[in-house]
């Protein structure tokens, strides 16, 4: 009987040895599971910022490119507007009337200018002139009504 019990122990210790490999083991493998996991996560995150940044770069040279050619067009188009509006205004004629009315329009305008002064200023003249002339009446008219004095002949000369 002491035999077996002396023998006893070591299978115990044994089976002990072997449930802490086990639980040793299943948290390896747990974290083994968890590093995994995040690793995958990681690759997920970098392939989609890899794609997201590939889409935004060709968007972007297809917008460049898009561009450019729209400017490209409207450039040729504007270029061939002013082409021809250069070749009505390049004739003599034409230049002769644009420095003549570039010369005559601010006369004009500053002759009409003047013309309204003009009239602003004659308004406020005839209201003038005609309240002098109504103020002169008046003081006409009270010196009419004022008895004149004659001179009294003189006694001693």
């Amino acid at each position: 009987f002491f035999f077996l019990m002396i023998r006893r122990p070591p299978r115990s210790t044994q089976s002990r040895s072997s449930a802490a490999s086990d639980v040793y083991k299943r948290q390896l493998r747990d974290r083994e599971n968890v590093l995994y996991e995040e690793l995958i996560r990681l690759h997920k995150t970098t392939a989609d910022s890899y794609l997201s940044w590939i889409i935004k770069n060709s968007v972007e040279k297809s917008s460049e490119r898009q561009a450019s050619i729209m400017s490209n067009l409207k450039r040729t188009k504007i270029d061939d507007q002013i082409g021809k509006t250069e070749q009505k205004v390049s004739t003599t004629e034409t230049m002769i009337k644009d420095l003549v009315s570039s010369f005559l329009i601010p006369n004009i305008q500053r002759d009409k200018i003047q013309k309204r002064i003009h009239l602003i200023e004659k308004k406020y003249f005839d209201a003038s002139k005609h309240t002098l002339a109504e103020s002169f009446q008046q003081v006409s008219k009270k010196l009419d009504e004022v008895p004149t004095v004659q001179p009294r002949p003189d006694s001693g000369k």
